[in-house]
Order: C-alpha cells, then sequence, then structure tokens
C-alpha cells in the first residue's frame, strides 16, 4: 500500500510518495496546486496531478500538456491526471506539443462510474506491491506508443542541429563577408550562449525548490 502522507517518517529520499515536484508547488504554502511524485525504494516511478472537480479532465488540454511536458523532461514513462471524478493515465515519452488535445498520448481513461469495476485493473499497475513486482513497468513497455517518442536529451540535441543550421543560415545572408571558419565559429559561440542560459535556468529551478522544501 501507499503512504501518501508518510506516517512511518521514512526517510524522504526512500518514503513512498513525496509533495509535488514542481518548482512552485513542494508545500501548501508555496502553491495551491496538487501534485505529488510516487516511488518506490527512493525511484521516482510516475507523477499524479489532482486538479478540482471543475476542470474537464477529457477534454481541457492545458492539465494533460501541463503534466506531460514535467513528465517527458523528467523521463519517466507513465503519469497520471485526475480530478477525482476521472481518471486519466498518459505515456508521457511522446513528445508533448502545446497543440496537442487532451487526448493525445492519453491511454487510459475511466469515469467515476467505473472506479468499482475497473479498480483491480489500476491496482495491478499503479499498487506500490504491484510496481515492486514489475507490473509498472511491463504495462509502460506494452502501451509504448509506436510513433511520436524520442528521449528528451535526443529530442534536445536535434533541436540544437534545428538551430545551428537556422542560425548559421541567418548570420550567412546579414553577414556575406564572414568566412566559412567565422561563421562556424559564430554559430557554436550562440549555441554555447543558449546552453549555458538553460543550464543557468534549470539551477535556479532546482534553489527555488530547495527554498520550497523549507516552507
Amino acid at each position: 500500500m501507499w503512504s501518501a502522507l508518510n506516517n512511518k517518517a521514512t526517510p524522504i529520499n526512500q518514503a513512498n510518495t513525496t509533495r509535488p515536484s514542481f518548482a512552485k508547488s513542494l508545500s501548501i504554502r508555496c502553491s495551491k496546486r496538487s501534485a505529488g511524485t510516487w516511488k518506490t525504494s527512493g525511484t521516482r516511478n510516475f507523477f499524479l496531478e489532482a486538479k478540482k472537480p471543475s476542470v474537464d479532465i477529457k477534454t481541457d488540454a492545458h492539465p494533460a500538456y501541463q503534466l506531460r511536458r514535467y513528465a517527458w523532461s523528467a523521463k519517466l514513462p507513465l503519469s497520471i491526471l485526475t480530478d477525482f471524478e476521472e481518471f486519466a493515465v498518459y505515456d508521457c515519452r511522446v513528445e508533448p506539443r502545446l497543440d496537442d488535445k487532451a487526448s493525445v498520448a492519453r491511454i487510459l481513461y475511466l469515469n467515476f462510474h467505473e472506479y468499482v469495476s475497473r479498480w483491480d485493473d489500476i491496482a495491478k499497475i499503479f499498487e506500490r506491491e504491484a510496481i515492486l513486482k514489475g507490473s509498472f513497468d511491463k504495462f509502460a513497455e506494452s502501451t509504448k506508443a509506436k510513433r511520436g517518442t524520442a528521449e528528451v536529451d535526443d529530442a534536445f540535441l536535434d533541436e540544437i542541429e534545428r538551430w545551428r543550421a537556422d542560425l548559421a543560415r541567418n548570420l550567412a545572408l546579414r553577414n556575406p563577408k564572414l568566412s566559412q571558419r567565422d561563421l562556424n565559429f559564430s554559430v557554436q559561440r550562440t549555441i554555447d550562449r543558449i546552453e549555458f542560459s538553460c543550464a543557468s535556468v534549470k539551477i535556479a529551478a532546482l534553489e527555488d525548490m530547495g527554498d520550497c522544501k523549507r516552507c
């Protein structure tokens, strides 16, 4: 069984669940959002984000994108979105796009009327004991999308290559006297600065998370 409240005072790195892992939602004082990381033996398995019952999980694309984006960046295969009236599971290996519909990469959707009849199906995948036995991993592998999947590192490298080509064309058009060597140098220097900026933002976000943990 999962212990959402960690009543046994298990060390945080071994606890079954943690408070929200989003940079600004690590405690109630930091944010009103309700999201959490579910773990076994200190390893993250999936994110669960709970919305207000007024949110339409089935058709509202924004909360689906929000969850998928975070889980995809964290390299988690599956994550759960719910408003208690509805329960949705997403394949988070599919790179999320802003124009995706709520149904994109959704591999399971249940209405609360179905909870009793489908409870065993949910438990055999997401219950802690089932995860420890490997059922979660088997389900994730069996539902892996045939198309549209990309590891975050691979996708980022592909994006950088597109930036490199676009920058080279733009610089060449605006600076026709640049030699090939100077052009390559300018492009690489710009890419390096972008990567440094991204790393700085990530570090700042991690520092914010540390501050929220102390809230």
